[in-house]
């Protein structure tokens, strides 16, 4: 068996594998195209410099919790998956 392989019935299980999808700078970016703005729009928005959004969405940063309520306000539909995903990072990072 590979490591980090399970088995469930007698059938091999890969470990689920993060995907850009898990990535919170993909699900801020998506939210943003979805909604026709632009990083420039989204910061002003939010009350931030467009260099945070950009920041934020390579994942050079990761957005304080208040500004999860902003961004989950501005674009509506992403709050759950953007915490699950920020969640995942900082976990990655201990």
């Amino acid at each position: 068996m590979i490591a980090n392989e399970t088995t469930q019935g007698g059938k091999i299980v890969m470990p689920a594998m993060e995907t850009d999808n898990d990535r919170f700078g993909t699900i801020i970016k998506a939210g943003r195209e979805l909604y026709h703005l632009t990083q420039e729009q989204l910061a002003e928005l939010i009350g931030v410099e467009p260099r945070t959004v950009q920041r934020w969405e390579a994942e050079k940063c990761t957005p304080w919790p208040d500004f999860l309520d902003e961004l989950s306000s501005i674009l509506p539909g992403i709050e759950a998956q953007l915490r699950e995903a920020i969640k995942k990072n900082l976990f990655n990072l201990i």
